[in-house]
């Protein structure tokens, strides 16, 4: 009876004390450890996310400047093609008006 009762004894309080006592010292490091993982893991998402961010703020921001330059410089473009195409025109009606007296 008494031997039987130590072992059950020491066991119970060993897993009050497991509950209570050292047991959860563990998975709370576990818990501490994991949580440190995650933030890590998150903090680097974070700055993966920025840093595309940014190249996708600068790449927008070029691009705004190349369409400006393009307005800027076809303009210009279109309208010496739109002289130098009347130019033509004008021309071509002479020679039909001096071929036909």
């Amino acid at each position: 009876g008494p031997v039987g009762a130590m072992p059950g004894t020491s066991q119970s309080p060993g897993v009050a004390g497991g509950v209570g006592g050292p047991k959860p010292a563990l998975p709370e490091a576990m818990c501490n450890y994991s949580q440190r993982i995650i933030d890590a893991k998150d903090k680097e998402l974070q700055d993966l996310v920025m840093r595309n961010f940014n190249r996708i703020r600068e790449a927008q921001q070029e691009l705004a400047q190349l369409q400006l330059q393009v307005q800027l410089t076809s303009g210009p473009k279109k309208h010496a093609l739109e002289l130098m195409r009347k130019k033509i025109e004008v021309q071509n009606e002479r020679c039909v008006l001096a071929r036909q007296r």
